[in-house]
């Protein structure tokens, strides 16, 4: 089963940080998260305010229940109205029920940054039920970047890889601000080879930079398998933050996952006034439906050879969604950053849809680094659903559920219902006591016909349908229309951890007249 829940700040809202770490306004919400099994990705963009004319930064993490938690990231804009966005991801897994997530942000140096109140920040959280976390990796080690690459020290594990898995791997780095101007580029390692993006990372010398954050999704790999954050010094002697937690992760999802897009490119290109598909990092994929989410990561390199600002956003068929990122680079020095940008969304009609990260210039002509990776990735995390059929639907009459016979039917997608025998049988009751009508009426569905439902009449029609056959229930009566909802147990699936509402639900049609008995009318009926 897949949850989601998001919290995004919309064009308009601006934020000042703070000395110590607070919640950036609007992302922050209290969910239920539905299993302790479950892992929970946190993805978070946010861009900074560029019209300062002063230098300014900030620090970022996530906070659930208002602890600190996972990694951080610095981000800064300069006094010539140029800078960048932050973002992070980051799992976690063992909790359940109510939750507060929030984006907690502080300031960095002695002033405070913003919120840019014309391009949106986000904050996602998607549970995850049919995942593990494999590699949980995390250090404030000392550590210094050498050319060539070499792995951060505290960022390597090698776990066991079942069989057609799809991987989330994740990294946050965070380079030490106080030692001068330093630019280091960093990349995954995934069984011995460099999949995904590269990305510069640097500091100003003013004690503002950047941190660094990927997440790559890659499948086709089982076994021992070694995966590696790295580094590699481009210009002074960079070194990791000993004060800030960098982390590598890698969760690994075994079913209900559709890697629909992998794409790394170093083509060259140049950005415009409005936004424009960034070369090669489009895609059209075949989407399975309304109930999947779908999990949007891109990194992107800059020609770090000039003074240049761009703005970056996913877009589906042309028309933009979720948060925008600033990536910029200095040519001074030269100094640049890459940058990642990610988002989740649900709902999309099943079918084809066209997917790309689109860019434009915000400050001078952007262009895209073209010897290191740029990269687009989407993965599709199906949903759990089932659709309900049968005589009562879309509606029945008072009368004819009196009569009994009618069927309720629930057919499961991307899940099956508990195997037959004792393990199906001990679920019936549930499933009857999740027929529930939004009535209180005293001799309505929920006094009357639910209780009278026999586990007999509930029947495992395949693996993946079960028919509902209702038993005549004379008591039956009411006065207004009912609508009854089925939400059938996590306890009769075998593998959602939540409990699946069925779509859409039915009514039952009132027949009584204002005023009289419903049951005299069925005996005058009857006589005649």
């Amino acid at each position: 089963m897949v949850g989601f829940d998001e919290f995004r700040a919309g064009i308009g809202q601006s934020q000042a940080s703070v000395a110590g770490f607070a919640d950036v306004d609007g992302l922050s919400e209290t969910v239920i998260v539905g299993s302790a099994s479950s892992v929970l990705l946190l993805i978070a963009t946010i861009p900074l305010d560029q019209s300062n004319p002063l230098d300014e930064g900030a620090r970022i993490r996530f906070a659930i229940d208002d602890v600190l938690e996972g990694p951080s990231q610095t981000i800064h804009v300069d006094e010539i109205n140029e800078g960048c966005g932050g973002s992070l991801c980051y799992v976690v897994t063992g909790l359940s029920g109510s939750h507060k997530f929030a984006l907690q942000w502080q300031t960095v140096g002695t002033r405070d940054a913003s919120t840019d109140t014309g391009r949106v920040r986000s904050f996602q959280v998607i549970e995850i039920s049919n995942a593990s976390i494999v590699v949980n990796q995390s250090s404030q080690a000392a550590d210094s970047a050498t050319p060539p690459f070499t792995d951060i020290l505290g960022l390597t594990a090698t776990p066991t890889i079942a069989a057609g898995s799809v991987l989330l791997v994740l990294s946050n780095t965070q380079g030490e601000l106080t030692v001068g101007e330093w630019v280091y580029t960093s990349r995954l390692l995934i069984g011995g080879a460099h999949q995904g993006p590269e990305l510069l990372c640097f500091n100003d010398g003013e004690n503002r930079g950047c941190g660094q954050s990927m997440m790559w999704f890659t499948d086709g790999l089982s076994g021992s398998v070694a995966f590696a954050a790295q580094w590699s010094e481009i210009a002074a002697s960079a070194l990791m933050d000993t004060g800030q937690v960098r982390t590598l992760q890698v969760v690994e999802i075994t079913g209900l996952v559709n890697l629909l897009t992998q794409i790394v490119s170093v083509a060259a290109d140049t950005l415009t006034a409005a936004y424009t598909d960034i070369v090669d990092l489009v895609d059209t994929v075949n989407v399975d439906g309304p109930g999947s989410v779908l999990v949007f990561a891109a990194s992107v390199p800059l020609d770090p050879s000039a003074d240049d600002t761009g703005a970056f956003r996913f877009h589906e068929n042309a028309v933009g969604e979720g948060p925008e990122q600033y990536i910029f680079t200095d040519e001074n020095d030269p100094q640049g950053c890459g940058h990642s940008i990610y988002h989740a969304a649900k709902g999309k009609a099943a079918g084809v849809h066209t997917f790309s990260l689109r860019g434009l210039n915000v400050t001078g002509v952007v262009s895209m680094d073209t010897t290191r990776n740029r990269s687009l990735a989407i993965v599709e995390l199906l949903g759990i659903t089932a659709g309900l059929t049968g005589t009562v639907a879309p509606s029945a009459l008072e009368s004819e559920v009196v009569a009994g016979g009618e069927t309720i039917i629930l057919t499961l997608a991307n899940d099956t219902w508990l195997a037959t025998g004792a393990p199906f049988d001990g679920s019936r009751q549930g499933i009857i006591d999740g027929l529930v009508s939004a009535g209180g009426e005293a001799a309505g569905w929920n006094a009357e016909v639910g209780p009278a439902i026999p586990v007999g009449n509930v029947v495992r029609t395949s693996d993946t349908v079960v028919t509902i056959t209702l038993p005549a229930v004379a008591g039956y009566v009411i006065t207004a229309n009912e609508t009854v909802t089925a939400t059938i147990p996590a306890a009769a699936l075998t593998t959602s951890s939540s409990d699946v509402v069925a779509v859409p639900t039915f009514d039952l049609t009132n027949e009584t007249p204002p005023g009289g008995d419903p049951r005299r009318r069925r005996l005058l009926a009857a006589v005649m």
